[in-house]
């Protein structure tokens, strides 16, 4: 059977385990429209459905998928066998047997809606044998439907962390460093897009990762597919030493005094964190001011030198 994971177009397929265990079913006596059905014999075993950033993904519904995607979605998909090796069958008929699924839980990982599925096993006679037994057929059913196997939503949404520069003195191609710290599954890897450059984090076994950046006025860096739940802390360096004021705003609102947004969950919307830095500088009118009485003086003592000028000047001309 088949195991889907669907996420939105932007997020990497997170790194997650599904187990199963199946056990044999009740049996059910025979209707008007259904034959008997057997109890299970014996612990068939089955395998794991193992996910990671590795695992390929697609965006259109591949031949023989049984998965249902919206718009900008895309899904990846593991196949999980169930051996009845060593089973002994008593006679032909139908078997019914319950896989039931089990994770631990991963951020942004929804549960299917039914964590069972029970399964039908045909056994009949081996063609041209009276004596072996072969299984020949069987049917995955989630309730009264057919099903191909176990499907999960992973939810994801984009942290976008945007640097502002204002003032007349705040400068505009100033690179300002930063730090961001995500806390999520250990293994997940985020695509990180920072204007024309891509790059990624990857979580450690710690459950941690940090990134540095550098952003100048009106930049972004752009965190993908970040899943619900997931944390993050963002730290600008301090340049209170340059003159500058930083505050910071989450979604648009309050704007805080600070270098430093403590944790914070990834919600269901996507994220947006803008730090803005400022800084004014004061016109040194002070010094025109104080020139004034000597500009004005200046001019005092050029109005007396004409006066005494022309005086002399018509002094001249009566001798």
């Amino acid at each position: 059977f088949d195991e889907y994971l669907i996420m939105g177009s932007d997020a990497n397929v997170p790194n997650v385990t599904f187990t199963f265990t199946v056990t044999p079913g009740a049996a059910a006596d025979a209707t008007a429209t259904s034959p008997r059905i057997e109890a299970g014999i014996g612990t068939p075993t089955a395998g794991t459905a193992v996910f990671g950033p590795t695992n390929n993904t697609y965006t259109t519904v591949q031949d023989n998928d049984s998965v249902t995607l919206g718009t900008n979605e895309k899904y990846a998909k593991q196949t999980v066998t169930v051996d009845f090796t060593g089973i002994s069958f008593p006679a032909p008929g139908i078997y019914r047997y319950v896989v039931t699924e089990a994770f631990d839980p991963v951020n942004g990982v929804a549960a299917d809606a039914s964590a069972t599925r029970t399964l039908d096993v045909h056994v009949r006679y081996a063609e041209g044998s009276e004596t072996e037994l072969t299984i020949s057929y069987y049917e995955m059913r989630n309730g009264e439907k057919k099903s191909a196997g176990f499907t999960h939503e992973y939810s994801t949404n984009n942290l976008t962390l945007k640097k502002v520069v204002t003032g007349n003195q705040g400068d505009r191609n100033k690179q300002f460093t930063f730090t961001v710290t995500l806390t999520a599954q250990a293994g997940n890897q985020y695509k990180v897009v920072q204007g024309n450059d891509v790059s990624s984090l990857t979580v450690g076994e710690q459950g941690t990762v940090t990134g540095t950046f550098q952003i100048k006025h009106n930049e972004t860096v752009e965190i993908l597919g970040l899943a619900v739940g997931d944390t993050f802390t963002i730290s600008e360096n301090d340049y209170t030493t340059e003159s500058y004021t930083t505050t910071y705003t989450v979604n648009g609102g309050d704007s805080v005094t600070g270098c430093d947004l403590d944790a914070t969950q990834m919600g269901d919307t996507v994220m947006e964190i803008v730090f803005t830095n400022h800084r004014q500088g004061t016109v040194p009118t002070g010094i025109l001011m104080e020139a004034e009485p000597y500009l004005i003086l200046g001019a005092v003592v050029l109005a007396a030198l004409a006066v005494l000028i022309v005086s002399g000047k018509k002094r001249h001309a009566r001798g």
